[in-house]
């Protein structure tokens, strides 16, 4: 299932896409007397009951033409959140595709950084490139959400753990990487170069784990006012999804909510030369998963 938050005058909702229309699990409460989460996050917090439960009643709801009657509202209708608002943990994996880290060598173990919730926006919104950068980057991804907590998981444990998948644009600002490194040992500026506010776009949806059980190969890809930057496919990974939470758990305790990138393919600016403009449209789609698209701003004023 595909589950959304979604704004209702000024309020989250939790709701689920069903044949291209998106349902109020909130309707679908009152009508089949039952109580279901506020949003996204809370269903994550309670995942391992809240999941089966909410997928009992959308089979009721397909069964039901006067519920869905009651409830449908079409996609393009209804303005998307990130499906996870308040990630408390954001890992993000530094090279992990073979085409993409062209010009370094593969590391022998994953390699995060962190990004914050302020970095998280969701479908159509505006991302901000900060005054510093004028070489604004695109790395489209696909993200997973944690859904049951553990620590020092097994990679062959690790899918159960795994609440589900959504598409993530990994926004890089490659000049900031370079500042107050220059004569140091130090490599880049992570910092500077990945962790200001709009720059992970996620959404549109939690694509939940039983409708994608092998995420090997995805087709992904993001284009940027309809020109094709980046396209390739999940089969290209250096670390597979299982790797990846194995490292990210060792030492430390993964909770529902918590996100992980899973890295870019080629295509990205930092070796086309092709990098962001204001008012560029990005679309970044993994195959089965969705479309997030988000435009481009350049902050011109404090």
């Amino acid at each position: 299932m595909k589950l959304v938050n979604f704004l209702s005058g000024e309020s989250i909702h939790l709701g689920a896409v069903v044949d291209g229309r998106v349902f109020d699990l909130a309707d679908v409460g009152r009508l089949l007397s039952r109580a279901f989460p506020a949003s996204v996050e809370e269903a994550l917090a309670g995942w391992e009951w809240e999941e089966p439960e909410i997928h009992k009643a959308l089979d009721q709801v397909r069964a039901s033409e006067s519920v869905l009657q009651e409830t449908a509202r079409r996609t393009e209708e209804v303005r998307f959140a990130p499906p996870d608002r308040t990630p408390n943990k954001i890992l993000c994996v530094f090279v992990n595709y073979h085409s993409h880290g062209q010009d370094v060598k593969a590391p022998s173990e994953p390699i995060f950084f962190f990004k914050h919730q302020d970095s998280v926006v969701g479908d159509w919104s505006d991302v901000w490139v900060p005054r510093f950068s004028s070489k604004a980057d695109h790395e489209v991804e696909l993200g997973v959400i944690i859904g049951k907590k553990g620590k020092d998981i097994a990679a062959e444990d690790a899918y159960g753990h795994v609440a589900g998948y959504t598409v993530l644009n990994d926004i890089s600002f490659r000049d900031g990487m370079r500042r107050g490194i220059e004569g140091t040992v130090l490599g880049r500026n992570l910092f500077k170069g990945k962790v200001a506010d709009t720059a992970l776009p996620m959404g549109p949806a939690l694509v939940t784990r039983d409708e994608i059980p092998d995420p090997y190969p995805l087709k992904i890809s993001l284009r940027v006012n309809g020109d094709i930057r980046q396209d390739g496919s999940t089969d290209d990974m250096i670390f597979r999804i299982p790797d990846l939470i194995a490292s990210a758990s060792e030492g430390i305790t993964l909770s529902p909510g918590d996100v992980i990138a899973t890295g870019t393919c080629s295509g990205v600016g930092l070796y086309t030369g092709k990098y962001l403009n204001d008012g560029d449209l990005m679309e970044a789609e993994v195959e089965g998963v969705g479309v997030l698209r988000n435009r481009v701003r350049f902050q011109t004023t404090p």
